[in-house]
């Protein structure tokens, strides 16, 4: 058992380098560890930040996006409504266009028949007929005309 102890003692004397080399490296990588840690915790936090702004980013486009969709949707309900109006307007004056086209052919027809009038009274009352002789001529028209309808 002591030459076993001994031998222990002897190979942990034997390298008293690679003893200080073992610490000095395990040193070593704990402050590479807590560098490693450090580092990360970071840029953890660095992303987090990233992603809080990314999520008002996101939030404020959505609400932008949700007030340019409802502005869209008035718009359509105006445009509509001014279509609609449109469409009245010009239903309105076609209508109007037609009566006024009607109005002009029976103003046209009247100054026709006003003419045609003026012509026979003419052609049955010279101009150079006395206004006395104009109503006896139509006194005997109106006898004339009175007889031949019986």
């Amino acid at each position: 058992w002591k030459d076993r102890t001994n031998e222990v003692i002897e190979k942990h004397n034997k390298n008293p380098d690679e003893k200080k080399r073992l610490i000095q490296e395990k040193e070593n990588l704990a402050k590479q560890l807590t560098l490693e840690q450090t580092q990360h915790k970071n840029v953890k936090t660095k992303l987090e930040e990233l992603l809080i702004t990314a999520r008002k980013e996101k939030e404020n486009i959505q609400q932008e996006h949700n007030a340019a969709k409802a502005a869209l949707a008035e718009t359509n309900k105006e445009l509509a409504l001014i279509k609609e109006a449109a469409a009245k307007a010009t239903e309105k004056a076609t209508k109007l266009e037609n009566d006024m086209a009607a109005q002009e052919t029976a103003l046209q027809d009247s100054r026709n028949k006003e003419m045609q009038v003026g012509d026979l009274f003419l052609i049955h009352f010279p101009p150079n007929f006395t206004p006395h002789e104009r109503q006896e001529n139509m006194h005997d028209r109106n006898r004339f005309s009175g007889s031949a309808a019986i």
